[in-house]
């Protein structure tokens, strides 16, 4: 028997970030700068799958299923980022910074929805619909932190290169389930040990190179 299906997702959502910046410089050799930054996550998933009956109605029983699931993601977090720059020489720039793990507090907010419909041969066509409780579920996220180092090197008037290395430990990412149960401890501990032992550091390498003409 052939049995239509078909699945809709539909996503909507990102992340707002408020920063505050900070910066100065000493002599002109050293420049300093800090900026503290609270990003707000909104995000909302909805799922909506069916399955139907052909046109020829070879399922006589079946008519139609729907299952829709709506998933709401909202929470703010904290990070803070510190970085300087040092003239060297007239020629030579020398940097790093310092990212600071995000500090997210997350809400997660579900509920799903199902209906059936079939025709029984002794009562008729039915339809029977069901709906789960909302559910809502509390946790902290803190992300990796990041090192960076960069160089640069003026070429006369020419222009100028540029070499940037990033180190990030992803081993570092930790989920923390607020006030959860004994399933939820156990998932949680299972979660960040998943993290630990699947991830790895990694070292990111831009460069870039600017020349003047004439």
């Amino acid at each position: 028997h052939t049995v239509y299906k078909e699945q809709e997702v539909a996503t909507s959502g990102g992340i707002t970030e408020l920063a505050l910046s900070l910066g100065g410089n000493l002599d002109d050799k050293l420049y300093m700068g800090v900026t503290f930054a609270i990003p707000f996550i909104s995000y909302t998933e909805e799922r909506l799958y069916r399955e139907l009956d052909n046109d020829q109605d070879e399922i006589p029983f079946f008519n139609a299923l729907v299952y829709q699931e709506n998933i709401n993601y909202t929470g703010a977090g904290f990070q803070a980022k510190f970085g300087f720059i040092y003239r060297a020489a007239q020629a030579l720039r020398l940097g790093f910074s310092f990212h600071t793990p995000s500090f997210y507090k997350l809400t997660d907010q579900y509920n799903s929805f199902m209906t059936y419909d079939f025709t029984d041969p002794s009562s008729g066509r039915e339809r029977y619909e069901s709906a789960s409780p909302d559910g809502f579920f509390e946790y902290r996220v803190r992300t990796p932190w990041r090192v960076n180092g960069s160089m640069g090197f003026l070429i006369g008037r020419l222009g100028f290169l540029h070499l940037d290395v990033e180190w990030q430990d992803y081993r570092t990412a930790r989920f923390d389930f607020i006030t959860p149960n004994f399933a939820d401890a156990a998932y949680e501990r299972q979660l960040n040990n998943s993290i630990e032992d699947n991830y790895k550091s990694a070292f990111n390498f831009r460069t870039g190179a600017e020349i003047a003409i004439n």
